[in-house]
């Protein structure tokens, strides 16, 4: 058996392609390689994975059953594709995880800290629909607002979780909020369909912003750290106390945060 395309990229630079085993299982191989073909697509549809896989509508319909069971695979309700499953995505979460952000990041949310004399926050989205702070940088301005280093947050409220879900495809965004009206506390709108409004404004702006939906007392404005994809799993925050929070300090700020983003998307070995 000769080693399919998907399997070819994922063959290191300078390293000779890895010979078949000998004594394959085929329904192991063809799971194996709807996996890649899930990792490397947004999604893909029964008749797609059919023809790229050699096998029967029927067989490639049992495989991907098998791996919506498990969660490596998610199905729209919708437009029937499937795409990347939670575990799948954990997976990748993972791996990214290993590269140890905090150590590219840390130099780049001290200058921003710097620059903008407020609290400076890295975070990250989780599968429950949560961002979680990892790290931070305390503004040292008698009031200010603290850096929660543990903290979880409800995404779809927040500045920060706002700034990834921008980047997800809308039945991906879906699948995370089924239901028309959003789960407290509510935020923007309260219902998904004012989600998806904020959403795109975000885009539109290249950041996020937050006027006091968790805490009247806190505003936020957050950009995304791009993966080479064009999503994002982590997030950079500048939480500032509502009073200092006006147009001109969240397009100030939003500039600055935008700027920081970039600078560690470039610093990540990807």
């Amino acid at each position: 058996m000769q080693p399919s395309s998907s399997e070819e990229t994922m063959t290191q630079p300078g390293q000779p392609d890895p010979e078949p085993p000998a004594y394959p299982i085929g329904s192991v191989d063809s799971a194996l390689r709807l996996l890649i073909l899930l990792a490397e697509r947004r999604r893909i549809r029964i008749a797609e994975a059919a023809e790229e896989l050699g096998v029967a509508r029927s067989t490639a319909h049992r495989l991907m059953q098998m791996l919506q069971f498990h969660r490596l695979a998610a199905r729209d309700a919708e437009s029937r594709d499937y795409s990347a499953g939670p575990v799948l995505f954990n997976i990748g979460l993972q791996v990214v995880r290993s590269l140890d952000i905090r150590t590219h990041a840390r130099p780049v949310l001290e200058a921003l800290g710097a620059e903008t004399a407020e609290t400076v926050r890295l975070l990250v989205l989780q599968e429950q629909r949560e961002v979680v702070c990892i790290e931070a940088i305390e503004s040292d301005r008698w009031v200010r607002v603290s850096g929660r280093v543990g903290a979880a947050l409800p995404a779809h409220s927040t500045a920060a979780g706002r700034a990834v879900l921008a980047l997800m495809p809308g039945d991906e965004l879906r699948r995370l909020y089924p239901q028309a009206r959003l789960p407290k506390p509510a935020g923007i709108g309260r219902t998904r369909a004012g989600l998806e409004g904020e959403l795109a404004r975000t885009r539109e702006r290249g950041y996020a912003v937050e006027l006091g939906e968790i805490d009247p007392e806190v505003s936020a404005v957050a950009a995304p750290i791009k993966d080479p994809d064009g999503r994002a799993t982590f997030v950079i925050v500048v939480a500032v106390p509502s009073a200092r929070m006006d147009d001109h300090a969240v397009r100030r700020l939003g500039k600055a945060v935008v700027a920081a983003a970039d600078r560690v998307a470039q610093a990540l070995p990807w």
